[in-house]
């Protein structure tokens, strides 16, 4: 069987529905594939990580669209559809079922898969999409302990859902401190320290080596020879992006998808967005990759638009955000605890700005729970500003703090 669409987008993640969008904004009419490798309408993932384990959402809250969007724009959805190999110079995409799929324009919005732990087969579970939260859920009434391997972003975001939600809760990391790759060493000792006030519990500097299924349990042997156990154990080690259908087609590829200012491929007629999308960042003066909702939803977006026929560079600087306990943060541009770091608090690790600077100009910024000056932080980032202290910071900053 074959499929022949104007616009064939592969990935039913937020990029791919936020292309949908781009694409009407020019073309009203030419038909639009999507092929999504999951059964349900294309998604938000944040909230399964944040809103949905606070019940400040429910399940149906996080879908992009409803089923009359696709209806309405004329977008024919392919679930359980997974693209294997693209022939790039028939323009033809082949699924997993021999199914063949023309095109004129294409978008590879197939973001990142998680990284595994060889050989913990189904010992450890991993969260990336809605699959992964059901069965969380599924889990948690009868769960009464669970294990979190990783100090990332996930991890400190299940951490936190899964304590407040009565469990006791282990982390395990490679690492001293909760996110010291991101944070200043001073703001990640606090950070770890107020998830111990809220109960949680550290393995620091180790890493396990080896998982046993013990019935309902799960016995976790670490690389320092200590024992864990726990009645679920999930790994959020971070995710590899996609790009093996990129390879298929003969793209460029380093370390994700190589795509020029428009988001368009080493060939121009297939376009690459979201995580595994390798784009110059004008702001920034280099090229990155980013796995941030907001850079799904505004590169899907933008690709859109130059898949039919628009010029639009893309030259927004995105944000991301986390919710950890009754912390939060916004942030723009580069964030490394390795650069140099100016804090400005108003309320000392409660409320305040932290800006990362390199080569003396600032690179990236954190908004230590204070919303509201996402667009004065991404000015001193293309401004390119040069505070030498944290008092010169302080001077930049729109006042009052609380709005």
């Amino acid at each position: 069987m074959k499929h022949q669409y104007q616009y064939l987008i592969i990935g039913g993640g937020l990029a791919g529905a936020s292309a949908i969008e781009g694409i009407r904004q020019i073309d009203k009419t030419g038909s639009i594939g999507l092929l999504s490798a999951e059964d349900i309408l294309p998604y938000n993932r944040p909230p399964l990580s944040k809103d949905l384990l606070w019940d400040k959402k429910v399940f149906d809250d996080i879908f992009i669209f409803d089923d009359n969007y696709y209806h309405h724009q004329k977008v024919e959805l392919h679930f359980k559809t997974t693209a294997k190999k693209i022939n790039a110079e028939e323009r033809l995409v082949i699924d997993a079922a021999g199914h063949h799929f023309g095109y004129s324009k294409l978008l590879i919005a197939t973001g990142g898969s998680p990284r595994e732990f060889p050989r913990a087969g189904k010992s450890v579970h991993y969260f990336r999409n809605a699959k992964d939260y059901l069965e969380l859920t599924e889990a948690i009434p009868n769960v009464k302990d669970f294990l979190i391997i990783g100090g990332g972003f996930i991890g400190a975001e299940l951490a936190a859902g899964l304590s407040h939600l009565g469990k006791k809760v282990t982390m395990c990391f490679k690492g001293k401190k909760l996110l010291e790759k991101i944070f200043p060493s001073d703001l990640s000792a606090f950070v770890t320290d107020f998830y111990k006030h809220k109960g949680v519990s550290f393995i620091t500097e180790d890493e396990p080596a080896h998982f046993t299924s013990l019935e309902n349990r799960v016995k976790v042997t670490t690389k320092g020879r200590k024992e864990l156990e726990a009645g679920w154990v999930i790994a959020g080690i971070g995710i590899d992006p996609e790009t093996a259908l990129a390879q298929s087609a003969g793209l460029q590829i380093d370390k994700g998808v190589i795509v020029d200012r428009y988001l368009r491929t080493s060939r121009h007629e297939i376009f690459a967005a979201g995580d595994l999308a390798l784009f110059p960042c004008e702001a920034l003066g280099e090229d990155i990759r980013l796995e941030h909702w907001d850079n799904a939803s505004a590169q899907g977006k933008c690709a859109g638009i130059n898949m039919a026929g628009g010029s639009q560079a893309y030259v927004y600087l995105p944000y991301f955000y986390s919710d950890l306990f009754d912390l939060g943060f916004e942030a723009v541009g580069k964030l490394d605890s390795k650069m140099k770091a100016l804090s400005a608090w108003e309320i000392p690790f409660r409320k305040g700005v932290v800006a990362y600077l390199e080569d003396q100009k600032v690179k990236g910024v954190l908004l230590w729970n204070q919303p509201k000056i996402l667009d004065w932080a991404r000015k001193l980032i293309t401004e390119q500003a040069t505070p030498d202290n944290a008092e010169a910071l302080k001077q930049l900053i729109p006042l009052p703090l609380s709005v």
